[in-house]
């Protein structure tokens, strides 16, 4: 049974609520407070990012970012992307009409495509991470030295957790 179904049933009996379950809804709460202020700290530094990218949606700039690091194929781009294989053929189009990527034969399966990214896209991508750096900067001045190192260790030990999870769940 949730908390909330607990809440309901003490108030309705006219019972206190138990301490366990006041703890646990207040766990809730405090999480959900938590996750939307990460969120609104990313969509910050990401609208400040997009004031730099001379026009480039950030979906393209996340393509860009991804073909940065190696040639792919638009089906592996989707999936790394989590968009499906028409969204992705809009996007490469986008990028290969403004100069910013290239398609060509891959060289494995001449039928297929790879995407590349060119010295303009790269260059792109550059000034967009600057300018992200940029407004991270601006946006975590708000906390002492101190602060930003203590809040990149809280966050290290989530992402941690959240690893070693995904691992042990791969395991079993």
């Amino acid at each position: 049974m949730n908390s909330q179904n607990i809440e309901a049933r003490a108030q309705s009996a006219q019972m206190p609520i138990s301490s366990d379950a006041a703890i646990a809804s207040a766990s809730i709460v405090r999480a959900g407070e938590l996750l939307e202020a990460i969120r609104a700290v990313n969509r910050r530094v990401r609208r400040a990012g997009h004031s730099y990218q001379e026009g480039i949606p950030d979906h393209q700039v996340r393509a860009l970012r991804v073909i940065g690091h190696e040639a792919i194929r638009p089906a592996r781009l989707a999936q790394r992307l989590h968009v499906t294989p028409r969204a992705v053929t809009d996007v490469v189009d986008a990028l290969v009409k403004s100069g910013l990527a290239q398609r060509a034969a891959d060289p494995s399966d001449g039928r297929a495509q790879i995407i590349s990214i060119t010295s303009q896209g790269r260059d792109a991508v550059i000034r967009a991470h600057q300018q992200r750096v940029v407004a991270a900067e601006d946006i975590f001045s708000a906390l002492s030295e101190e602060e930003q190192v203590q809040l990149q260790e809280l966050l290290d030990k989530v992402l941690q957790r959240d690893s070693d999870s995904a691992a042990s769940t791969n395991l079993t």
